[in-house]
């Protein structure tokens, strides 16, 4: 079993992955971009173990969406771009995630990888609660 942090961040040019496994202590990065392209890399690391969890801020909602897209269309789609056009499709689609009114996240059936959401676990989904 492996649990990881992680985060995602997009730009119109730029995707990264960023985790820390907390089991071996060790930070793992990938780029996707017009001068590096880790998408294989990522895909690999992220399909790595049978039982993965992974802990976000807010990732059932927006970063596991997104992730579950590039593990989805991987073989498919991204396997035969290159990093520019694969890094400017992920921030489409993080565009389309964030202007959502729907409810954006993944049934838990449907995961590739558990994840739990500090967000919701400490209650920041409340609008009481609620902080940027």
């Amino acid at each position: 079993m492996i649990t990881e942090v992680y985060d995602l961040e997009t730009l119109s040019n730029l995707f990264t992955y960023t985790g820390y496994c907390l089991q071996n202590k060790k930070y793992y990065q990938f780029v996707i971009h017009d001068l590096k392209n880790d998408a294989e890399l990522l895909y690999e690391h992220l399909k790595r173990d049978k039982v993965m969890f992974q802990v976000g801020f807010n990732n059932e909602n927006f970063d596991y969406p997104l992730e579950h897209y590039f593990l989805s269309n991987y073989n498919s789609k991204f396997k035969y771009l290159n990093g520019q056009d694969i890094a400017t499709e992920l921030y489409e689609k993080s565009q389309k995630l964030i202007n959502s009114d729907d409810f954006t996240a993944i049934k838990d059936s449907n995961k590739f990888i558990k994840q739990y959401d500090l967000f919701q676990i400490w209650h920041y989904n409340n609008k009481a609660r609620m902080t940027s």
